[in-house]
C-alpha cells in the first residue's frame, strides 16, 4: 500500500461519521418538509405570520408570489427575498445592534 492509498483511507475514515451526521441534517432540514412552491396557507405558516401581513407582503412588488394559477410562492425565491430583506435591515438600520432588554 502506498503512502497516498493509507492517507486517502484514514481522511475517508475520518471524515465518516461528518459524512453520516450531514446526510442526516440534509434529510431534517426544515426546508424538506415544504413544497417547491407555497399557497397563501403555507408562506403564513412558514413565516408564522397572520392573514393581514400576508396579503401585505403578497401585495409588495418584490415580493416573489406566481398568480397565473392562484396566488403561489416559490419556497427557494422566498428564502432569497428573506435572505436580501434582512441584509437590507442590517445596512440601513441598526436593529441587529440592540441589547435584548
Amino acid at each position: 500500500m502506498t503512502f497516498e492509498q493509507i492517507f486517502k483511507e484514514a481522511v475517508e475514515e475520518a471524515l465518516a461519521p461528518i459524512k453520516k451526521d450531514l446526510e442526516e441534517l440534509k434529510r431534517t432540514t426544515h426546508l424538506n418538509k415544504y413544497d417547491p412552491v407555497l399557497t397563501v396557507d403555507e408562506v403564513m405558516k412558514f413565516l408564522k405570520i397572520g392573514r393581514t401581513k400576508a396579503s401585505e407582503l403578497l401585495s409588495r412588488p418584490d415580493f416573489p408570489v406566481i398568480r397565473a394559477c392562484g396566488v403561489k410562492v416559490p419556497t427557494h425565491l422566498l428564502i432569497q427575498w428573506i435572505e436580501l430583506n434582512t441584509d437590507w435591515v442590517k445596512t440601513n438600520t441598526n436593529y441587529f445592534e440592540q441589547a435584548a432588554i
